[in-house]
C-alpha cells in the first residue's frame, strides 16, 4: 500500500501541489542587479504598483486590482535615462495625497556622465532636486518623527546629505518602507548589526556587495543568533547591499 500511494504521489501534478499563483504579470525597465527593488508600495488607499518605461521617461502607477492609476511622463532633460525610483509614497515628503517618488536619471553621453536626483510628484511635478546624489534612505527617530539621507555613494570619497521629513506614515507604508533595510547604525564607519531573519537552527551567510554587484565581503551565521553583527571598517566609503539568504538591504559606510 506504501509504495502504491508513494507511486501516485509521483504523478501529481506539480500545479496542485503549487501554494503560490499568478495574479498578474508586468514588465519595467530594469536597474541594477543587486538593487532592493519591491514595485509595490501602500499609500491610504492600499497597495500600489509600479512600473518603469525608460525609452518614453514614464512611470506608471496601479491600483490593487492592477489597474492603471496614471502615467506619469518626466522632463528629465535632453540626453538623461531613468535608473531607478526610490521610496514612492503618498505620506513621507508632504501632507497631500498625491503620490511622491525620488528618480535617479543618468545622462551617459556627457564625458564624465552625470548623475542628478530628483523628487517628483504623481503630475510630473518638480518637487526638490538633490543634485549629483544616487541613493536614497530614511531612519526612523520616533513614530513621527524621520529623515531621510541620500548620497553620492562612491568608491572613493562620499557625500551624503540628511534632511527633515514629515513622516506621516501608516503602519504598513513602515513596514514596506523597511521591509530588508533593519540594520544600524545606519550609517557606520565601523560595525553594522542586522537583525537576523533566519529560523533557529537555519545556517546561511550574510553576504556584502557593492553597487556594482560586486561581492566585498562574506561571513557565515546561523538561526540561533538575534543579531549578526559584521566588521565593514576594511570597506570603502560608500553604499553596500547585505544579503542574508532571501533578506537584503542597504546601508552606507562613511
Amino acid at each position: 500500500m506504501k509504495k502504491i500511494l508513494s507511486y501516485a504521489l509521483a504523478f501529481v501534478s506539480p500545479a496542485l501541489l503549487a501554494q503560490v499563483t499568478l495574479e498578474h504579470h508586468y514588465v519595467s525597465s530594469g536597474g541594477y542587479a543587486n538593487e532592493v527593488k519591491s514595485y509595490a508600495f501602500f499609500t491610504a488607499a492600499g497597495i500600489n504598483y509600479y512600473t518603469l518605461d525608460g525609452d518614453a521617461s514614464q512611470v506608471k502607477f496601479y491600483n490593487a486590482s492592477h489597474v492603471l492609476y496614471k502615467t506619469v511622463t518626466l522632463n528629465l532633460g535632453a540626453g538623461f535615462e531613468m535608473v531607478s525610483l526610490m521610496m514612492p509614497t503618498d505620506g513621507f515628503f508632504n501632507t497631500n495625497p498625491k503620490i511622491e517618488f525620488i528618480m535617479v536619471y543618468s545622462n551617459y553621453q556627457e564625458i564624465p556622465g552625470i548623475t542628478k536626483m530628483t523628487l517628483f510628484d504623481e503630475d510630473g511635478n518638480n518637487l526638490q532636486e538633490f543634485g549629483d546624489r544616487f541613493v536614497a534612505d530614511y531612519i526612523k527617530i520616533s513614530d513621527t518623527s524621520f529623515k531621510l539621507i541620500v548620497s553620492q555613494d562612491q568608491s572613493f570619497e562620499n557625500e551624503y546629505d540628511i534632511y527633515n521629513a514629515p513622516g506621516i506614515l501608516s503602519v504598513q507604508q513602515q513596514q514596506m518602507l523597511t521591509s530588508g533595510t533593519n540594520a544600524y547604525p545606519n550609517p557606520t564607519a565601523n560595525r553594522i548589526n542586522i537583525s537576523n531573519p533566519m529560523l533557529n537552527g537555519e545556517n546561511g551567510a550574510v553576504k556584502i556587495y557593492s553597487v556594482t554587484g560586486a561581492k566585498v565581503l562574506e561571513q557565515p551565521v546561523n538561526g540561533n543568533e538575534n543579531t549578526i553583527s559584521v566588521d565593514v571598517s576594511p570597506l570603502s566609503k560608500g553604499t553596500y547591499i547585505y544579503k542574508i539568504n532571501n533578506h537584503s538591504g542597504k546601508f552606507i559606510k562613511e
